[in-house]
């Protein structure tokens, strides 16, 4: 086993939640991040969702 085997699970267990959100959410408005590169209501709402 590596090091890095445990946070696979992690991994996909986020991912897996993130993909729920998305598929029942609307995306919202966007908001700019920098020069080019913006987010929307939902990226934000996933990045909570997933630091909790």
């Amino acid at each position: 086993m590596t090091m890095y085997s445990g946070l696979m699970s992690i991994a996909v267990e986020a991912i897996e939640r993130a993909g729920d959100i998305v598929r029942h959410e609307l995306s919202g408005a966007l908001t700019a991040k920098g020069d080019r590169d913006v987010a929307s209501e939902l990226d934000y709402r996933i990045e909570r969702e997933l630091r909790a």
